[in-house]
């Protein structure tokens, strides 16, 4: 507390309009419902922020505002100094961006703190702030996907695809938006040395995580799914279930860098998958290859002339050390996706 501070009539009848919106949301509050607790605080943080830009002795009551309001309401801990700077921090970005304000009131308090304090641009915060809406992540996976990059992933122009020219339009911004140009399987433990089957049975061990990474709309089938032509059995990685675009999506591993030959064997398995998996209301299947590196180019000559929906991407342990912003598209087509997220 600080040493003879300053309780004027005006300090008091401030407090008292604090306490009297406090009271007045507590109910609601205490039920934990976060659109009306992000409510209040921004009921404070207006109120704070107006008297700061009145004069420069109102900064000064931010500690003794924490140390009555804890007194008065002491089973709420969102009262500390720091959490009442992140009031006043928040009520100043979003007056000035009304557009997003109502995203910020449907997800977790502890989540908008992590994306203001994280996120860089305007575009980087609408998207996480409708990551978190739709999919309810918690906040260790926000910050880990914010992190990770990736919004810069997700729309990286350095994606190799040859999906402009196998899908249907209806399709196509779908998927383009939702295969990432690289993969972050930071949450494995797997040692320098390691086979293929032991990177699937790491990425089995935390599916969740897994999948979380993917993306949304990945339903997990099966691994080492098994197929046969005739009297021969072939087995697929991992087979999974696009729930948005209605289609089948066959992700193979591999633990080096992306070779030419690999294209053949992928067609078959998309052909086997069309012809006895796939319903006649199913889209086409899509085949992702998920390998340690990649060189553009050839993956361009090798995709020439494919018919099948093909996408190869690269994966990484640890988070990309350079920054992903320049591989970003023109401003407009990022508010396209948005738009559409």
């Amino acid at each position: 507390m600080i040493e003879n501070k300053k309780i004027t009539v005006e300090y008091k009848s401030f407090l008292i309009q604090i306490k009297k919106e406090i009271f007045e949301s507590r109910n609601e509050t205490l039920k934990t419902v976060n659109k009306e607790l992000v409510n209040l605080y921004f009921k404070i943080w207006k109120n704070i922020s107006e008297k700061i830009t009145q004069s420069l002795w109102w900064k000064n009551i931010v500690e003794n505002l924490s140390e009555d309001l804890k007194k008065d309401f002491p089973w709420i801990q969102w009262f500390s100094k720091r959490n009442i700077w992140n009031m006043v921090r928040f009520f100043d970005f979003y007056s000035k961006n009304t557009k997003l304000q109502p995203l910020a009131a449907e997800i977790s308090w502890s989540n908008n703190i992590i994306i203001l304090e994280k996120c860089e641009n305007n575009f980087q915060i609408e998207y996480y702030l409708k990551l978190s809406k739709k999919t309810h992540l918690s906040k260790r996976v926000l910050q880990n996907k914010i992190e990770s990059q990736e919004f810069e992933r997700i729309l990286s122009e350095n994606k190799t695809n040859n999906f402009n020219l196998t899908l249907k339009e209806e399709n196509l911004q779908i998927i383009k938006n939702t295969i990432k140009d690289s993969y972050i399987f930071d949450f494995l433990s797997l040692w320098d040395e390691y086979k293929e089957r032991e990177l699937e049975a790491d990425l089995l061990q935390n599916l969740k995580k897994f999948i979380l990474e993917l993306w949304m709309w990945f339903a997990y089938i099966w691994n080492q799914y098994n197929i046969k032509v005739e009297w021969n059995d072939y087995f697929l990685d991992m087979l999974f279930y696009h729930t948005k675009l209605k289609c089948y999506i066959i992700i193979e591993l591999k633990i080096w860098e992306f070779k030419p030959e690999f294209i053949w064997k992928l067609n078959f398995y998309i052909n086997v998958v069309d012809d006895k998996i796939k319903q006649d209301d199913d889209k086409s299947t899509i085949w992702l290859l998920i390998c340690k590196s990649k060189n553009k180019w050839i993956i361009e000559y090798a995709l020439k002339w494919q018919t099948n929906p093909l996408a190869i991407s690269e994966y990484s342990f640890e988070n990309l050390s350079e920054d992903l912003k320049k591989n970003l598209p023109w401003k407009n087509e990022i508010n396209k996706f948005l738009e559409k997220f």
